[in-house]
Parts: structure tokens; sequence; C-alpha cells
């Protein structure tokens, strides 16, 4: 049959021949794009696509079309693509493999640890560790709790704060407290942690604690209310001018008065 040609010349031949009152279908026109591909296309080269009056010729390097110009006809462009695609096998050398990492020394002994610890036991889930935190919580919680009451029940209270050894309410553990520093208009008060270092080897305070102050730098200090503090009985030891080589002797509210030892507050 007679070649039909495309675009407004096209269509203006077929509506002077009367061609153009016959609608095609999606599938007619498909079929006929099919037909006209397979008569010219395999006569052009890899690579070169007519533009207009002419060719243009194209490269693909990893995924990228690189433009490589305009050409008067399809020799000139298919020249065009052989050397580009010779100089571009020419340049790409092949990269070295990638050393397995199987025999790597290193990395077997992480995954002979590994093996190690998953056949070990397996840690408590995360559930069952954080009740087991909550619950040391509130017991050391409670037992600061009966600390502060016997202080409370034992003791008056007191405004006269400054170096005195404090216990203090709502506190997460029950330890006791050296007042720093205390400013009474504003009843604020900075406290440094006690811990116990060892017992007295002699004396009539043979075989109980010694207390003494944190080392500089260990822990922050604690400033809170003044409201918070109670004084609780003590006795400095060594009498020195440097409270970090003070020691301490304090009396536990919760065990019986020990008047001989504790006849003031300090």
């Amino acid at each position: 049959g007679e070649e039909r040609k495309s675009g407004l010349r096209g269509w203006l031949e077929r509506r002077a021949s009367g061609a153009s009152d016959h609608q095609e279908d999606d599938e007619d026109i498909v079929a006929r794009r099919l037909q006209r591909s397979e008569t010219w296309l395999p006569d052009w080269p890899r690579g070169v696509v007519p533009r207009g009056r002419g060719v243009a010729a194209k490269f693909l390097t990893g995924g990228n079309s690189c433009y490589l110009g305009y050409f008067e006809d399809k020799e000139l462009a298919s020249r065009a693509y052989d050397d580009a695609k010779s100089r571009y096998e020419h340049d790409i050398v092949a990269q070295a493999p990638v050393p397995s990492l199987n025999d790597a020394e290193w990395l077997n002994s992480i995954r002979q640890k590994r093996s190690k610890l998953l056949a070990a036991k397996s840690p408590p889930a995360p559930v069952e560790r954080r009740a087991r935190n909550l619950e040391a919580n509130l017991a050391s919680a409670q037992a600061n709790d009966r600390l502060v009451a016997a202080a409370k029940h034992r003791y008056e209270r007191t405004k006269k704060l400054y170096e005195q050894i404090v216990v203090v309410e709502d506190n997460k553990t029950p330890d006791y407290y050296f007042v720093h520093q205390y400013v009474p208009d504003c009843a604020w008060c900075r406290l440094v942690k006690l811990v116990a270092r060892g017992t007295f080897d002699r004396g009539k305070r043979a075989g109980r604690t010694r207390w003494m102050l944190v080392p500089e730098g260990t822990q922050r200090d604690l400033d809170i209310s003044a409201q918070r503090c109670f004084v609780v009985r003590s006795k400095m030891t060594a009498d020195t001018d440097n409270a970090d080589d003070e020691v301490w002797d304090v009396e536990d509210p919760r065990r019986a008065p020990m008047n001989d030892l504790f006849r003031s507050r300090r």
C-alpha cells in the first residue's frame, strides 16, 4: 500500500485524498509505527539517530548519554561513535577486586567473641531489668525515708546548719551530708556527701564507722533548700582546718542514742 506520511503534510494529503475519514484506533497506530520502524531502524548504525536533515551520534557511558555531535550523514556519525567507544574502553581500567575478609584475623576474633557472648546466658529482658532497678531505687528511697523520720523524731529542728551533718528529705539514697555552705536569707544549702572510710581502731569509738568527704571532683555538690535538711548528731575527731581531711563519727538516729559519745550536735 501507499506509505503513510505523518505530520501536517501527511494530514493535508490524506484529507485531500479523502483518506482522513477513516479514524485509526490505538492498535492501528502502534502497528503502523512498528511496521515503519522495522524498515528503517536496522539500516542505522548503533548510536546514530536521525535529527532533522542530518543525524546525531550518542554514546552511553554508565547510564549517561554523551552527545557526540550533529553530522551530515550517518557514516560520519558512526565513525564518531566508534572513536568514542574505543576511547572509553581504553580509558576504563578494571578495578582490583576487593579482598575477602574471611581470612582477616581481627574479624575472626570478633566473630569468636560474638559466638561466646551468644552462647552465654542471655541478659535479662529490658522490662525485667527496669523492674529490678525500680525495686532497688524504691527500697533505697524507703530506707532514706526511715532515716529522715528517725532524725525528725529524735532531734529538735535547728536553723544552725553551717558545718553540720544532715540527712536530706525525699532523697534517693540514705546518705549523710556535710553542709559546706549555708545562706539563711535564701534558706539554701550546698552539701557534700560523706562516705565510709573504715572504722576507728582505738578509744571509746573503736569499731565505729569513720566518715569523710568524698574526694573532690568525684561527685557533684548538692544544692537544695534548707527545708529538706535535718541535722543529726556528729563529732569531728581529727579537728583539722581542711574539711577534706576531717573525720566524723555520726550517730545513726535509727539506733539507740549514744549520749556518752554525742553530748552535742557536733
